[in-house]
């Protein structure tokens, strides 16, 4: 029976994994123990993998605060397979209840910008005097570091039961069109300097490398003139249509345009990328 029930564990954490949006997942165990986060004493790393570009937007913590505390949530980036600076951090104040607590830390507001290929550590510091908090056994095993001194230094990488935690995060995508017709400058768009420019190499004021020169011989006659000039503002007078044109509903509570439908037309001029996260 206690085999089919691990069983039962072991194939949900496997379709948990493969959400989207959870990018680390280490589910509390049934023993009620775990790591010691101590002032000036203990504090503990877990090694995470990120394969994708990410944005976080959330953690959630398995803890048990003994007694009032002060802590502060971090993620570390990796440096030889050890927790090194902190890319962002957030404070948690724990009033001691001595029960192990989901505790859930938002995000998204932060933009932090996981890129993809890496290792980080989810890192919990006691920050004040008197602190005393248990970090719950996870039933998962993975590599983790401990310090003894705040985050300062930390012991050589162990393996072994993790905290319970999970990291949330939205992938990010992004379109690139590549480098348009008689784009000769590379500034991802075709106007009027790439006309100054290919006038001036035609004139013989500017010089045009390899790559620029095969972009300027619009017409690919092997050959750069007057005829290239023309048909390059043919290409800068057309209307562009690499501008998405749809709208959504806005979703984001904080937002100005919250519960109204918008899109790209709206902010013409304004901004240069837009993002549509999953709802939920």
């Amino acid at each position: 029976m206690k085999n089919n029930f691990l069983f039962i564990l072991f194939v949900n954490f496997i379709l948990i994994a493969q959400d989207r949006t959870v990018v680390f997942n280490a589910p509390p165990g049934e023993i009620e123990d775990g790591f010691d986060i101590t002032f000036n004493a203990n504090s503990m790393s877990e090694r995470f993998y990120i394969g994708n570009d990410y944005m976080l937007e959330g953690i959630s913590i398995w803890l048990n605060p003994i007694n009032t505390s002060t802590l502060t949530i971090q993620v570390r980036s990796d440096s030889s397979n050890s927790p090194s600076s902190v890319i962002q951090e957030w404070p948690l104040i724990l009033f001691g209840t001595n029960i192990y607590q989901e505790y859930d830390i938002p995000t998204v507001n932060d933009c932090v910008d996981l890129s993809g290929g890496q290792y980080y550590w989810l890192t919990v510091q006691a920050t004040t005097e008197n602190s005393f908090v248990k970090w719950q056994y996870s039933l998962m095993n993975g590599y983790y570091s401990i310090s003894n001194d705040n985050g300062t230094n930390w012991d050589d990488i162990a393996y072994g039961s993790l905290g319970a935690a999970s990291v949330r995060a939205e992938q990010i995508f992004t379109y690139s069109p590549g480098i348009p017709d008689g784009d000769i400058n590379n500034d991802y768009s075709a106007d009027v300097l790439d006309i100054v420019l290919l006038v001036a190499y035609i004139l013989g004021t500017e010089e045009l490398i390899e790559s620029q020169q095969e972009i300027a011989d619009i017409n690919r006659d092997n050959s750069i003139d007057i005829l290239d000039v023309v048909l390059l503002v043919e290409i800068v007078l057309e209307e562009s249509d690499l501008m998405p044109n749809f709208e959504l509903i806005d979703i984001n509570l904080n937002s100005e345009y919250y519960s109204e439908s918008i899109g790209p037309s709206y902010f013409q001029g304004q901004v240069s990328g837009f993002y549509f996260g999953k709802a939920g």
